[in-house]
């Protein structure tokens, strides 16, 4: 059932304007409570009320709703009004398309609210550029996040200026172009509709455009009975598979297509092959897998692989080739506890013989710091000296060329020891008692603390320990000084050489200068404010 008008009218809503109006704003609403608020930022805008309509579609709201629309209608000429049995915001939406008479469509969310001149802006620059899509910049309110740039830019590149990165429906769309296109909202999809009805406006739009500045504020749905449900497996590979068709439609293999394909391969992909893949039957995991290898997954590259985070690259390399049972097996390994083993001179994550197979050593070595937890295992004193043994856990490492920086708690102070060797899982550090005076500097003899990192190359990765730290106490008259030892271990930390590898202790003391003149500036500065504004004005004029 349809129906349309205000109350006990029994027709459409219509405004007595002789001419169509500029802007279109299409508002879906079922059961919301901030659609009054809505309504005043539209009724409020700087755009002459000749030049925009709003139309507000009631998919069947069981509240006073569509009361409450047919009451604003009435004193409002630029309001229409249709009310359908609840199908779904995207039947609604289209419902819209279908009523519309202005030349730009704009589609608002009853949740979220404008600025003031938004539609004025908005069309201002369309008619400027003569654009078929205009962006604006979006706050998320809450997050702090948004989307789009503050300079107003009047021939736009959908990858350069970032206008894909947005697929959000809060746009300026010229209506010639969604009916030349043919493009609605796809009233089968449960999620993100309309983000592929966005694509395909801006994939099929000839000329796109910015306005800088605020434009739209967008809010999170705060009951939890008004969030959207987790998207099913079947959702997301509906959404992917169209995504893929359109992106294949518009652009020829290169560059370009590859970066469209980033969006999609980085962020719409990796979710549905956690937790998601995990909750569907084998036989979902199956289709979804086979479908993903064919449409999707045929475009990954070795770029999109670089960009992506070390769990998620390794997911997408074992779902390009692999079987449903090895992305489940995958997930598995991923959720457990890291091991690692070494591929040429290069530590790598170990997968496992079959897995290892499918993902490339290059995609299994890690982007980010990851942790070892050291344990000592071993305190040998000999002399002056103590040797100590700490291991690393299971597997052959090949220890070579470490050295061992000491540096005096509450002082820079840094001298380092000789070289130390190790073999299997196990570092042998030897630390004697003169070395460890003479990098403290003046220090009594009896009593001691330093702090200590070891650092050295573990095939073409840089290790380092945050902190080792030791005391040296002194035992009862009479007796002669031994080591007394407490050990506070930290994460060792294996970071590839691609990123910068630089000592803690050696970074801190290239830093310090720089820190200690930015302090002194910082005190001055207080002290300056603290002077009397006559006393500091005599003695500038002096």
């Amino acid at each position: 059932m349809v129906q349309t008008g205000t109350a006990g009218a029994g027709e459409a809503t219509t405004s007595p304007q002789d001419v169509a109006p500029a802007v279109s704003v299409i508002m879906s609403t079922h059961n919301d409570e901030s659609l009054a608020v809505a309504l005043d930022c539209l009724q409020a805008q700087t755009l002459p009320a000749a030049l925009l309509e709003v139309l507000v579609i009631d998919d069947g709201s069981t509240d006073r709703t569509w009361e409450m629309l047919q009451s604003r209608s009435a004193g409002w000429p630029g309001l229409r009004l249709l009310w359908q049995e609840h199908a779904g915001s995207s039947v609604a939406r289209n419902q819209g398309i279908d009523m519309s008479r202005g030349r730009y469509l704009f589609f608002h969310q009853p949740a979220d609210h404008l600025t003031l001149d938004a539609l004025r802006r908005l069309l201002d620059v369309a008619e400027e550029a003569d654009a078929d899509v205009v962006a604006g910049r979006t706050h998320r309110e809450g997050a702090g996040s948004l989307s789009g740039t503050a300079r107003t830019v009047l021939d736009a590149d959908l990858i350069r200026d970032k206008v894909w990165s947005s697929l959000a429906p809060w746009k300026l769309i010229r209506r010639q172009l969604v009916e030349a296109a043919g493009l609605r909202f796809p009233e089968d999809m449960v999620h993100a509709a309309d983000q592929i009805f966005v694509a395909g406006c801006l994939l099929a739009a000839s000329k796109l455009a910015i306005a800088g500045g605020d434009v739209h504020y967008y809010r999170e749905p705060r009951a939890a009975k008004s969030a959207p449900a987790p998207a099913s497996l079947d959702d997301r590979l509906l959404t992917l598979s169209r995504m893929a068709a359109l992106i294949v439609a518009h652009t020829e293999p290169g560059r370009r297509r590859e970066a469209l394909f980033t969006r999609v391969l980085l962020r719409a992909l990796p979710p549905a092959l956690g937790a998601a893949f995990l909750a569907a039957s084998p036989a979902e995991q199956q289709v979804f897998l086979d479908a993903a290898q064919a449409d999707v997954l045929i475009h990954l590259t070795h770029r999109h692989l670089n960009r992506a985070d070390d769990r998620t690259r390794i997911r997408l390399a074992v779902a390009r080739s692999g079987t449903p049972a090895d992305l489940v097996d995958v997930n598995r390994l991923l959720s457990q506890k890291p091991r690692y083993t070494l591929a040429g001179n290069v530590w790598v994550r170990d997968l496992g013989e079959r897995l290892n197979a499918l993902v490339d050593w290059r995609w299994r070595a890690p982007s980010e710091p990851v942790g070892l937890r050291p344990t000592l295992t071993g305190v040998d004193l000999r002399g002056g000296c103590m040797v100590l043994t700490v291991s690393l856990g299971d597997g052959p490492l090949p220890w070579s060329g470490f050295q061992v920086v000491v540096r005096r708690r509450s002082r820079i102070a840094s001298a380092v020891l000789e070289q130390t060797s190790g073999t299997g899982s196990e570092l042998r550090v030897e630390l004697c008692r003169d070395d460890l005076v003479r990098a403290g500097g003046t220090v009594p003899v009896t009593h001691a603390t330093f702090d200590l990192w070891v650092e050295g190359q573990l095939g073409d990765t840089t290790v380092e320990t945050e902190r080792l730290r030791w005391d040296e106490q002194r035992l009862p008259d009479g007796a002669d000084r031994c080591w007394g030892v407490t050990v506070g271990f930290s994460d060792i930390n294996l970071k590839p050489t691609r990123h910068r590898n630089v000592s803690l202790v050696w970074r801190s003391q290239r830093l310090r200068p720089r820190a200690a003149i930015i302090d002194v500036w910082r005190v001055a500065r207080r002290v300056r404010r603290q002077v009397p504004a006559g006393i500091r004005g005599s003695r500038s004029r002096r």
